[in-house]
């Protein structure tokens, strides 16, 4: 009897895909996937046995119709070990059991580990001998893996990954080709990484041919012309370190792209820590390659058109570009850490697909200085088994470089890309940092109203609140109280005041530091971090149109003081400032060097809260890992937080349009709840439990799909302030904070 591997339509089964054939398939794309990274064969194998449990009778019944639930990932897992072994066979079963629903932890605490799996009940399935047993190798090359000592296991975490990611994209894409071929045609890639080059020479010879002769260009020059040269090395670690308005946007893809056409990589990923900053670097690489080379991924993006409820309108460039988030194969992807690294550390098929895309790449970490603390061991090892065996360079980029050298395996060494960095530091000196000690609000709101252009940073959202209502409405009030799309509105209302030289004053929160393009002549800032005063001192003079701007860094009142890590990393801030001399530079690199030594070398063990470099072990012969349980841990944002939707308006080509209603019944009565929830995150508010709380018993909340709350009294979100909590008491350490 045939057997098939997916159903069609006609009832004489001409549209129905043969199991062999998917299988052949499969296997030959995901090894094609590995091949990139030295594990064609595995993955080879891994597409050939991952369906073999459909060669059951039951689940040839179930594509007739018939009302029954079949496992058929457990059948090729179990054949995996029995042919492989306990490492290998092991490493294949786990990519190939969680094909569906997920890599399962090992061990035998719950039938859904895979050792539980292994041992569940399987329907018969020997018919897959005879159809394929002829293309299963005994003996295969294993992937030639560059092994730290100390992190065996997890590198062997890492290589079941990048076979799952191969397997389950080949599958995936194999299934939509058969199955849905309109929507597999849509899957377009832009040029190759290399054909990119032309346009981007050509945009920066119009750039420096319109620059003046000034030292800040020259030395912006000097930094293009290092990445240019330094592009060329071999393959690696390497660290950009370049002041605030060196370019070194431009420049870092300048070594991306010399750096993949010497060695043949296949795309750039750039990674940047916050959504509010991502939207400017996409926008900037569009104009320079076109948007069909460009991908932004991050969960505040919007694909044009997708706002509206009638989906005919959306072009078929920007279908693909959805399609593409699910793999990420295009030449230049910009996304966020938490979908980069969430995805490395995953467990998940819509998660891992676009792992083996990772590989053969050039990485761009853009402000470096933002890794995830409390997960930096685990995350720098990841970078590390990234350039040792996935054949990727990975650039840290920031103007504050955090001292990470030590965390990286001991064959990983970072190179620095920019030469004279002590001269560059004096030239693109453009500002002088005092510390002024305890500032009241009633000081502060003087000092500020003393002020025509000002900056004032603070550490939460409530400090925020209080010190915008004592400016009687002279300042702009900046939070996350806001939804992304209401802080984008403000953001261009202060760029245009400025421009145009009216009076601007601004009361923000962190989340104008990293990237935000404004430029004023003094800015306040309150006690954090050096890496965060540095990127404060970033919003001041920018232009260099001063001789020199002005940053006021001050202990702020209680109100203001954040809690967790936040307060750790202001208290090691505070005592690198206080060491001083008077005459020693608060931002030179020695003492941010000092600063990041305090804060990664108090207590290192801080640097893996949730002990996911411990967790490993071998049982005896057995390879054991918790794979799920890593996933779940690994969560870059942890705050206990609800989704509030919030009806700021929606936008079309630049414009307000009314669309709230009509994606709010979209969401009501959409079969597919998930896109439709997905299109309204840049329209959402993000609350603390207590908040939501309160909330709710004001009657604010109305929820039109599980797990979905829309704001329903609309006098609690104004244009000034964001959402407003009704009658809260706020406690130390409870703000959320960019």
């Amino acid at each position: 009897m045939p057997y098939y591997g997916h159903s069609g339509l006609k009832s004489d089964k001409s549209d129905w895909q043969l199991l062999k054939d998917h299988l052949a398939n499969v296997s030959e794309t995901a090894g094609k996937f590995a091949e990139e990274f030295g594990a064609k064969e595995m993955a080879e194998v891994a597409g050939l046995l991952h369906d073999i449990g459909k060669y059951s009778n039951e689940f040839q019944s179930r594509l007739e119709g018939a009302n029954i639930r079949v496992n058929h990932s457990s059948a090729g897992a179990k054949e995996a070990v029995e042919m492989y072994g306990e490492l290998w066979g092991a490493s294949l079963a786990y990519a190939i059991s969680g094909h569906h629903g997920g890599i399962p932890d090992g061990g035998y605490v719950s039938p859904s580990d895979l050792q539980g799996r292994l041992k569940s009940e399987i329907k018969e399935y020997s018919a897959f001998q005879s159809e394929i047993s002829n293309l299963l190798k005994k003996n295969w090359n294993k992937p030639n893996l560059e092994i730290d000592k100390k992190l065996i296991v997890f590198q062997m975490a890492n290589l079941v990954r990048m076979i799952y990611s191969c397997l389950v994209d080949a599958d995936f894409l194999d299934t939509e080709r058969v199955l849905d071929r309109e929507r597999s045609k849509l899957r377009i890639c832009g040029k190759d990484v290399a054909r990119l080059f032309p346009n981007f020479e050509k945009h920066m010879e119009s750039l420096f041919r319109k620059s003046s002769n000034s030292a800040i260009n020259r030395f912006r020059g000097h930094i293009y012309d290092c990445c240019c040269r330094k592009g060329e090395m071999e393959q690696g670690l390497f660290s950009l370190t370049v002041p605030t308005g060196g370019g070194k946007t431009l420049s870092s893809m300048a070594f991306a792209l010399h750096h993949a056409q010497k060695h043949g990589l296949n795309r750039i990923i750039y990674v940047i820590p916050y959504t509010s900053i991502i939207e400017q670097n996409a926008d900037v690489f569009r104009n320079i390659f076109g948007e069909e080379n460009i991908l932004e991924h991050h969960s505040s993006y919007q694909f044009e058109g997708f706002a509206n409820a009638n989906e005919d309108s959306i072009d078929d460039l920007h279908r693909s570009l959805r399609l593409a988030t699910e793999n990420w194969d295009f030449p230049v992807v910009v996304t966020t850490n938490v979908q980069f690294f969430e995805s490395l550390f995953s467990n998940k098929p819509s998660r891992c697909r676009k792992l083996h895309n990772i590989s053969n790449s050039v990485i761009i970490l853009d402000e470096a200085q933002m890794l995830p603390f409390e997960y930096l061991k685990p995350t720098v090892s990841m970078l590390g088994d990234l350039v040792q065996n996935y054949n990727s360079s990975v650039v840290l980029c920031t103007a504050t470089q955090p001292v990470l050298g030590p965390f990286f395996p001991e064959k990983v060494k970072v190179t620095e890309i920019v030469d004279n960095q002590e001269d560059m530091a004096k030239v693109f000196k453009r500002v002088s940092v005092e510390y002024s000690g305890e500032l009241s609000d009633e000081m502060l709101k003087e000092r500020i109203l003393s002020q025509r252009k000002v900056l004032c940073i603070v550490n939460t959202r409530r400090h925020a609140a209080k010190l915008y209502g004592l400016m009687d409405g002279k300042a702009i009030h900046l939070s996350a109280r806001m939804c992304p799309f209401h802080r984008r509105d403000v953001l261009k209302k202060i760029k245009e005041l400025l421009d145009s030289n009216n009076e601007c004053r601004v009361i923000s929160t962190q989340l104008v530091e990293a990237g935000v393009d404004i430029d004023f002549p003094v800015v306040y800032r309150a006690s954090a971090g050096l890496d965060s005063i540095a990127q404060a001192a970033g919003r001041c003079n920018r232009e260099a149109l001063l001789k020199e701007g002005n940053v006021f860094v001050f202990e702020p009142e209680k109100i203001g003081m954040p809690g967790g890590w936040l307060s750790s990393t202001a208290a090691n801030g505070r005592e690198v400032i206080r060491s001083l001399n008077a005459d020693e530079d608060i931002l030179d690199s020695a003492q941010i060097k000092k600063y990041f030594e305090l804060l990664y070398w108090k207590d290192d063990r801080l640097l893996d809260k949730k002990r996911i470099l411990e967790r490993e072990q071998f049982g005896g012969k057995e390879f054991i890992y918790p794979f799920a349980d890593i996933a779940k841990d690994y969560k870059l944002i942890e705050n206990d937080m609800v989704s509030v939707i919030v009806p700021h308006g929606f936008y079309s080509d630049g414009l307000r349009y009314s669309g709230f209603e009509s994606i709010i019944n979209k969401l009501k009565f959409s079969t597919y709840k998930k896109g439709v929830i997905k299109e309204l995150q840049p329209y959402t508010v993000q609350v603390y439990r207590h908040e939501f709380k309160k909330l709710s018993e004001a009657g604010a909340l109305e929820q039109p799909a599980d797990g979905v709350y829309l704001l329903a009294r609309r006098d609690l979100y104004n244009s000034v302030m964001g959402l407003e909590i009704p009658d809260i008491e706020y406690r130390q350490g409870q703000e959320l904070v960019f």
